[in-house]
């Protein structure tokens, strides 16, 4: 393929609750200078109870021979298919790679497209952008060019540069590379003065975490990092930091909600889909429904997930109407099917 995502992905995977900490955070949270015999311990407890973050993750250990394990890649495959059958979006993206190139499975392009699409419905940027890679490959330069458009609005570097090149193959218009220029930058600021790095692209623990930084620093050095580039406008930076001041995990930071609620506020205004979740989860648990569903009626609008599945709920409860649940189920669907068949949609120059 000619630009693929990279398939490591030693990060954060899906979690049921977007508020609760990722297996890695409740690792660091607990010590990650514990001995490898319990650290495995501490995951095989997550396995055992159904935890599909631990699944995947103990999937990954067997896929590299980490943490005294021996290399077993059709032991990962079993495992990542158990995570993503209980929603891992890391473990459909790693089961994409997987049968797309043939590695530890036979290989089967059309079901790693299935896998990506799985992901790229969930808002997995990495996905999105490999199916783009894809269409390019077989021809199908206006999909491909949809895919790029829809990752680099995300802030995804990588598929800015697609299409870019694309441009300058004449297979994008002046107008679109413009657009995407524009809301990647929107999505992104600090992404200019990264050239061709993938930072902007991952969550910013997942980031740290290959680069090595996260756990050679202190909690003090890791809350630096955060700060450096929430001071830079990075959405993602803002939200991490806004789930440590809302809920303690991973950096020692004095529990401040307000504060929190500022940084998921600042970075919803940016566009981030888990930032403005938050919020309406925060408004539905103080009780503030019509606030509540105000803010999960953008974010399931976005395509996401948890958020129409809030106003679902919400609307079972009697808190939200049927007139607002049709709405958010219309837009919910209206954007999956993009996601899923953005051909249906074409791009405007």
């Amino acid at each position: 393929m000619s630009s693929l995502a990279p398939d490591d992905r030693t990060g954060p995977a899906e979690s049921n609750d977007p508020a609760a900490p990722t297996i890695h955070q409740r690792l660091m949270t607990s010590g990650l200078e514990r001995p490898e015999g319990d650290r495995l311990q501490m995951i095989q407890k997550r396995v055992n109870k159904g935890d599909a973050e631990a699944i995947y993750f103990l999937g990954e250990t067997y896929y590299k021979g980490k943490h005294g394990l021996a290399k077993d890649v059709s032991r990962a495959i079993e495992l990542w298919t158990e995570a993503a059958e209980l929603g891992s979006i890391d473990a459909h993206y790693a089961l994409g790679h997987a049968y797309y190139l043939g590695i530890g499975v036979e290989e089967d392009e059309s079901r790693g497209i299935h896998h990506w699409q799985r992901a790229a419905m969930k808002g997995d940027v990495d996905s999105r952008h490999n199916l783009g890679s894809d269409e390019y490959d077989n021809g199908n330069y206006q999909i491909a060019l949809q895919h790029y458009m829809i990752s680099a609005k995300m802030g995804y570097e990588k598929s800015l540069n697609r299409i870019k090149s694309m441009f300058m193959e004449g297979h994008a218009t002046k107008a679109q590379y413009t657009e995407a220029h524009k809301q990647h930058s929107m999505s992104s600021p600090a992404s200019d003065t990264r050239a061709g790095s993938a930072e902007s692209a991952y969550p910013v623990a997942r980031t740290l975490q290959q680069r090595g930084l996260w756990q050679a620093a202190t909690n003090g050095r890791r809350l630096a990092m955060i700060q450096k580039r929430v001071s830079k406008g990075d959405a993602e930076a803002i939200y991490f930091l806004g789930a440590r001041h809302r809920v303690l995990y991973g950096i020692s930071v004095e529990e401040d909600k307000p504060r929190g609620i500022h940084h998921w506020s600042q970075a919803a205004m940016k566009g981030d889909v888990d930032s403005r979740h938050m919020l309406g989860a925060d408004e539905h648990k103080n009780g503030n429904h019509l606030l509540a569903v105000q803010h999960c009626m953008i974010s399931a609008k976005m395509g996401y997930e948890r958020s129409f599945s809030c106003i679902q709920d919400m609307f079972k409860q009697g808190h939200a109407t049927k007139a607002q649940y049709a709405k958010a189920l219309l837009g919910y669907r209206d954007t999956v099917e993009e996601m899923k068949n953005p051909q249906a949609k074409r791009l405007t120059n």
